[in-house]
């Protein structure tokens, strides 16, 4: 039976009004979303909805992208095809400071759990947000999310996300957004024009009020976006009759290794977990030249690390894996705490090749998140308070602000690829060639990090943190 590697991702945003309410003061999360920094349900003793009267989106304009022929040049060491570097401008490098703060803040000072993000999934549901933005709501969120002073933005999103569509033969990469307005209210023009061209976002209504059926259809929609990898995306809990719109992003992504691991040659290893305990996992092996980079923080002691990256059939897709030489889970912090924009450019661009003995356990991650804390703590504490500006979302004179942002993933690897899925909702050194004899060992016994990575735009699609493979079922 043939397998992939398969990631999703979905965000959601929760934009709630404040009229008729205590106005918020500071940056909170719904109190009954139950959701934490790990994987939750939502309550299963909700009531069951009647039959809705709300309108589903029109998802005439939500893009799909599985393997679309484009033309350019060979950027991966492994990649095949030829492809051009596209770098839309103001946009990129802001990005992988996201990418690299969100991690940091979600989960990367304890690491107690695994973690698992796509910094892309939660920028692209605000960069929609972003564009109902004003004043210094939007100023805010521009400078966490990385997209810059950049008067040309959401052209420059645009064009970041045609350049991100596979080549032929490469993985499937599906994307969709979709908003839900309640019922009643409507986009302001000069806003439902901008999503439409610049996102083709499906569009609907919704009585949140009736919160039970207005979340199981927006998790229906999540579901079938991610191929049900994802699903219970937004609680009822956290809608009611002052949302006032909820935007959605989902991600999914569906990719063949260049070069597979051989399944013959996967055996039961020791791995040592985050808090030290020893749990036996399946470790894939595979021995050969690929792009390979060591370094450290700044030259300090205890910092050194080893990176290896795997390409994907196709054109510029990789996963990047980077293992601390120290098996101390103090040191991964150090390194996480120290890394740079141009140490992650480094592991992405081109690197020296060596042959190396690897060690990838198959592992299966996802995470659930509610963050508006984080999000707040990184810069951008106004759009959650009754101070927000985002007076160009809807028409009338309504006071909106961003009650909830859901995060939900999952990862899963194995000796075939990847599969990855996300969604986001948000509720109003030195290198050198190196020649060994021998084989470099580079065994994933202990925690260890994980980007995949678009190579020409320098895209960081998803980031974890591995401190113990969920994938215990099944060992040979």
């Amino acid at each position: 039976m043939r397998s992939y590697m398969i990631l999703l991702a979905t965000l959601s945003i929760l934009i709630t009004s404040c009229s008729q309410k205590n106005s918020p003061t500071t940056p909170a999360d719904s109190p009954k979303t139950g959701v934490k920094a790990a994987t939750t349900s939502p309550d299963e003793n909700e009531p069951s909805a009647k039959s809705p009267d709300s309108t589903k989106p029109k998802d005439t304009k939500t893009k799909i992208h599985k393997n679309p022929s484009i033309s350019g040049q060979s950027v991966s060491d492994e990649s095949q095809g030829s492809k051009p570097s596209v770098k839309p401008a103001n946009l990129t490098e802001g990005m992988l400071k996201f990418s690299l703060d969100i991690l940091r803040f979600t989960g990367g000072k304890e690491l107690k759990n695994n973690v698992l993000l796509s910094p892309y999934s939660i920028a692209a549901a605000f960069s929609m947000l972003y564009g109902g933005a004003k004043s210094n709501t939007a100023s805010q969120i521009a400078r966490v999310m990385g997209f810059g002073p950049n008067p040309t933005h959401h052209e420059q999103f645009h064009a970041l996300e045609k350049a991100l569509i596979p080549s032929a033969g490469g993985p499937t990469l599906e994307l969709a957004y979709g908003i839900w307005v309640m019922n009643g209210f409507s986009l302001q023009p000069a806003y439902e024009k901008l999503i439409s061209a610049h996102y083709s976002a499906a569009l609907g209504t919704l009585d949140f009020s009736r919160r039970v059926m207005a979340a199981r259809r927006i998790n229906s929609w999540v579901e079938n976006k991610t191929h049900k990898m994802i699903s219970d995306l937004v609680l009822p809990s956290a809608l009611g009759a002052l949302t006032r719109l909820v935007l959605v992003n989902a991600l999914y992504f569906k990719g063949v290794w260049k070069t597979r691991f051989d399944r013959l040659k996967t055996s039961v290893k020791p791995f040592t977990s985050v808090n030290g305990q020893t749990i036996r996992v399946n470790m894939m092996h595979r021995t050969g030249t690929m792009p390979f980079y060591k370094g450290n923080i700044g030259g300090k002691p205890g910092t050194e690390y080893r990176v290896v990256r795997l390409a994907y059939e196709g054109y510029g897709w990789s996963m990047v894996v980077m293992l601390p030489d120290s098996r101390d889970p103090a040191a991964l912090i150090k390194i996480l705490d120290g890394l740079t924009i141009r140490d992650i450019q480094t592991w992405i661009g081109h690197l020296d090749r060596a042959k190396v003995a690897l060690g990838l356990p198959r592992f299966s991650i996802s995470g659930t998140y509610s963050l508006s804390k984080v999000l707040a703590s990184m810069g951008m504490p106004e759009v959650f308070t009754e101070h927000a500006d985002l007076s160009g979302l809807i028409t009338g004179r309504e006071q909106l602000y961003v009650s909830a942002v859901f995060h939900k993933t999952r990862m899963d690897v194995d000796e075939a690829g990847t599969k990855a899925a996300a969604a986001t909702a948000v509720i109003v050194k030195t290198r050198a060639m190196i020649r060994p004899v021998k084989p470099i060992p580079f065994i994933c016994d202990h925690p260890f990090m994980v980007l995949l990575v678009h190579e020409p735009t320098q895209t960081v699609l998803f980031t974890g943190i591995v401190t113990k493979p969920d994938k215990s079922k099944g060992l040979r």
